[in-house]
C-alpha cells in the first residue's frame, strides 16, 4: 500500500445507533491524486470527508492514512489540511496570520512562518497581500487564503468541502483553473466534495459517485460518463435518453422504436431486461432536404430548446421520446412539428449493468416499457 494516501475500509455511520446514514466498503485513494466525491445532498459525501478529516466519528470501519490507522487520532495530529466553502478565516488576524496559523499551532519559528506563509500566498496568486484582512478581500481570494493556509504545513491529505459553491459562475471556473494548477505543482493528493458534475468532470482524476449513504460507482471522468453502471449515476451525470432493451445471448441490443444495435457491453452480462442509455449528443439528425444516410430513423420534432451555444430539441420516434443536443447554429432552421432523420449509432448505446424487469416500471418510477426515460441533470 506504498502509493495508497488514504484506504477506507468497512465504513460506517450511524446517528442514532439504527439508522446507517454512511457505508462505505472499500475506497482507496492514491498519492498524489485528484478524487472528487460526488453526489446530491444527503449523499454521504460530506460524511465521509469530515470522517477522514477527523471532525466525525465513524460508527465501525478503518481509516487508513499513509499505512497508519487514524481512528484514535485527532483532526490536529492528522496532517490533514481542510478548505471549508464558507472559508473560515480569522477576521481579527491578517491574511498573513491566518496562513501562518496552522505553523504556528506546530510551533515553527517566527520567521518560518513568516517566509512560508508569503511563499503560500505567493503561490495562490496573492504575493503581497499578507498584511491586508479578509474583510478587504473578495470572495474568490478568501477562497485562495483559505487554500494557502490549507498547504502551508505541507499536508499528506488535503479536502476541500464544496469550497467554490459561494462563488459566481465566472469566478468559479477560475478558481477549478487555478486549483489544478497548484494541484500539479505541488502534487498534494486532494479529496474535493461537490454536487457540481460539470466540475467533478473537468477537476477530477477520479470521481466517487454517492447516492443515499453508498458508494454507486468509482472511476475516470471519461468511464463515469460514457459507461455508468447505475440508472442513478447515468440520470446524475449529463444528460440522458433511458430505454428499456433487451440483451441477446450474442451481444445485440433489441430496443423499442429503436431497433436492434450491437453496442460495446460489459464482458459477462448474462442475457436479460437492462435499461440502455443514449447520450443525446450522440444522436445525429438530419433536417428537411438534406440526404438521409442508410438506418436513419424517422422522427418528429415537438419543441426547441435554445441555450445559445447548443439547442435540445425533443423528439418521439414512434413511442418513444428523445431529447437530442446539437450545436445551435448547427439545428438553427429546424422548427416544432418538422420531421427529420435521427441517426442512432451503435457505438452511442450503453447497456446499463443492472438488470431491469419491465413489471417492475411503473413501482420504481421508471418510464414504462417501450418509453424512453429523458432526463437533464
Amino acid at each position: 500500500m506504498t502509493d495508497i494516501s488514504l484506504y477506507l475500509r468497512d465504513l460506517t455511520k450511524s446517528y442514532d445507533g439504527r439508522t446507517t446514514v454512511l457505508t462505505v466498503d472499500d475506497l482507496e485513494i492514491r498519492k498524489g491524486e485528484f478524487v472528487s466525491l460526488l453526489g446530491p445532498s444527503g449523499s454521504g459525501k460530506t460524511t465521509t470527508l469530515m470522517i477522514v478529516g477527523g471532525f466525525e466519528t465513524p460508527t465501525q470501519g478503518e481509516v487508513i492514512l499513509n499505512g497508519r490507522s487514524v481512528g484514535d487520532v485527532p483532526p490536529y495530529k492528522r496532517n490533514v489540511g481542510m478548505v471549508f466553502q464558507n472559508y473560515a478565516l480569522f477576521p481579527h488576524m491578517s491574511v498573513g496570520r491566518n496562513v501562518g496559523y496552522p505553523l504556528k499551532m506546530r510551533r515553527v519559528s517566527r520567521s518560518d512562518t513568516r517566509a512560508r506563509a508569503e511563499a503560500a500566498l505567493k503561490m495562490v496568486g496573492l504575493g503581497g497581500y499578507f498584511d491586508r484582512f479578509p474583510s478587504e478581500l473578495s470572495g474568490g481570494q478568501q477562497q485562495r487564503v483559505a487554500l494557502a493556509r490549507a498547504l502551508v504545513f505541507e499536508p499528506e491529505l488535503v479536502l476541500l468541502d464544496e469550497p467554490f459553491g459561494a462563488l459566481d459562475k465566472n469566478l468559479r471556473e477560475q478558481m477549478q483553473i487555478e486549483l489544478k494548477r497548484i494541484h500539479a505543482d505541488t502534487g498534494a493528493t486532494m479529496i474535493f466534495v461537490t454536487h457540481d458534475q460539470s466540475e467533478a468532470m473537468v477537476m477530477s482524476d477520479r470521481i466517487v459517485v454517492f447516492s443515499g449513504g453508498r458508494i454507486e460507482q468509482v472511476g475516470v471522468p471519461a468511464e463515469i460518463y460514457a459507461r455508468p453502471k447505475t440508472r442513478f449515476v447515468a440520470e446524475f451525470i449529463g444528460d440522458s435518453n433511458i430505454m428499456p432493451c433487451r440483451l441477446a445471448a450474442d451481444g445485440t441490443v433489441d430496443i423499442d422504436d429503436i431497433g436492434t444495435r450491437r453496442p460495446a457491453v460489459t464482458p459477462g452480462l448474462a442475457p436479460g431486461h437492462y435499461e440502455a442509455l443514449v447520450r443525446p449528443e450522440n444522436i445525429e439528425v438530419v433536417g428537411a432536404g438534406q440526404e438521409v444516410p442508410a438506418g436513419a430513423l424517422r422522427a418528429r420534432m415537438v419543441e426547441k430548446f435554445d441555450y445559445g451555444d447548443m439547442a435540445v430539441m425533443i423528439c418521439t420516434l414512434g413511442g418513444t421520446e428523445l431529447r437530442i443536443k446539437q450545436p445551435a447554429m448547427r439545428v438553427a432552421g429546424f422548427r416544432a412539428g418538422e420531421d427529420l432523420a435521427v441517426v442512432i449509432p451503435d457505438r452511442a448505446v450503453h447497456v446499463i449493468d443492472e438488470t431491469f424487469s419491465p413489471a417492475d416500471a411503473q413501482t420504481d418510477g421508471a418510464a414504462p416499457a417501450g418509453e424512453a426515460r429523458c432526463s437533464r441533470t
